[in-house]
């Protein structure tokens, strides 16, 4: 007489469990090996805060660009305002990117990464930390 009794995993129920279980577990690994922080329904790593690199321990000087004027204050090259993120927008230099905080009433700071060309508009201002892809600007209160 065969026996009718099938182990759990064998029954399409446990096949649909061991599969779901694949899945969650290849996507964790996905995430986690590309330094992804997005939850479920967050915004697409696209729109994420940039990666920091090692703090400096000497600060760089200020550029101040002669043509540029207005509400922003001098280009901090080598600073980075990490967190407060409006929205990022791609920008062919940090005076475009400035240029696009002083019209938006929500941005206090941007932080320009230069290696990418994106504009980060920031809508609070975190303490500076140092990476030379990178350039910054708070807006005059």
């Amino acid at each position: 007489m065969p026996d009718d009794n099938k182990g759990f995993w064998s029954t399409l129920p446990g096949v649909l469990t061991a599969v779901a279980a694949l899945v969650t577990a290849g996507t964790g690994a996905f995430l986690a090996l590309r330094g992804s922080n997005a939850s479920p329904g967050g915004p697409p790593a696209s729109q994420q805060s940039p990666r920091q690199e090692p703090a400096s321990t000497q600060a760089p000087e200020p550029v101040q660009p002669e043509r540029f004027t207005g509400p922003m204050g001098a280009l901090e090259q080598g600073v980075s305002y990490s967190g407060g993120d409006i929205y990022d927008r791609p920008a062919s230099s940090a005076e475009q990117c400035a240029t696009l905080c002083a019209n938006d009433d929500r941005c206090r700071a941007v932080t320009f990464i230069i290696s990418q060309q994106r504009c980060w508009l920031k809508g609070s201002i975190n303490p500076a930390q140092y990476s030379n892809d990178m350039i910054s600007a708070r807006k005059h209160d």
